[in-house]
């Protein structure tokens, strides 16, 4: 929970997280469930619903000293650190679609440092994770959003 209204690991407020939530307007649940055996022993998954009713579900696991790794968001496998922002790309997979996102990026001045793409079947639903070395302005993601292959665009800002 502290994690997610964006506090350090050491920070002194922790043992209150939930005090501060309350007072932030934090609606929170937790609720044990078995996301089977191949996962991390401190994995969680959090349904997160902001006040629009905009909704994203994340899997990630504290992996220890303050470290973390996102293995899923919104159903697309990912491995992420936090350490840089990211971009979630989904579109449809067909030829030119990265070529598209990458030169809208470097348009933007905006460094790709990893790219991962994902497929369920050729020319179907494909999901493209790219960290970059800055953050990406919001005008760029609604760009890339409005490009006619892409379906939807999500940005994920480093947490460490």
């Amino acid at each position: 929970m502290a994690g997610l209204m964006g506090w350090l690991p050491d920070d002194a407020r922790i043992p209150q997280a939930r005090k501060y939530a309350a007072e932030a307007g934090l609606e929170y649940n937790f609720a044990k469930v078995n996301l089977g055996d191949l996962t991390h022993p401190n994995t969680a998954r959090f349904t997160l619903t902001a006040k629009d009713g905009k909704s994203c579900e994340v899997i990630g696991s504290s992996i220890g000293g303050g470290q973390v790794k996102v293995s899923a968001i919104d159903g697309a496998e990912v491995e992420l650190d936090g350490k840089l922002p990211a971009l979630l790309v989904s579109h449809t997979d067909k030829p030119g679609v990265i070529a598209l996102v990458s030169s809208t990026l470097a348009s933007a001045s905006v460094n790709i440092a990893t790219m991962r793409v994902f497929r369920k079947n050729k020319g179907g639903l494909a999901t493209m994770v790219l960290e970059c070395d800055q953050k990406v302005q919001p005008a760029i993601v609604q760009l890339l959003a409005a490009l006619p292959p892409i379906d939807t665009v999500r940005f994920v800002d480093s947490v460490l």
